[in-house]
């Protein structure tokens, strides 16, 4: 992501990308009519930019994590494996 300098950045753009798609909720439910073409705009490109965060965390997902996975096997370092919380 050109412009992002720290994984903090990173985990921010995330999150100020949900906040930006959950602030049209509001804006769309307090009109008696369709959305505006200016609401429906900004949602698509608020859309098209989670989707390409999707894509990237999906790409990171299939080539990385399969990457770190094939280097912790061949050193035959035990895996980390989280178990699920038991329900209360």
């Amino acid at each position: 992501m050109p412009g992002l300098k720290s994984q903090h950045q990173t985990l921010n753009y995330g999150i100020r990308l949900a906040g930006k798609l959950a602030a049209l909720v509001p804006v769309i439910n307090s009109a008696d009519f369709a959305p505006t073409a200016q609401v429906r705009e900004v949602f698509t490109y608020v859309s098209e930019q989670i989707d390409a965060q999707i894509e990237a965390l999906n790409l990171v997902v299939e080539t990385d994590v399969s990457h770190f996975n094939d280097l912790v096997w061949a050193a035959e370092i035990s895996p980390l494996v989280l178990k699920p919380k038991k329900q209360s």
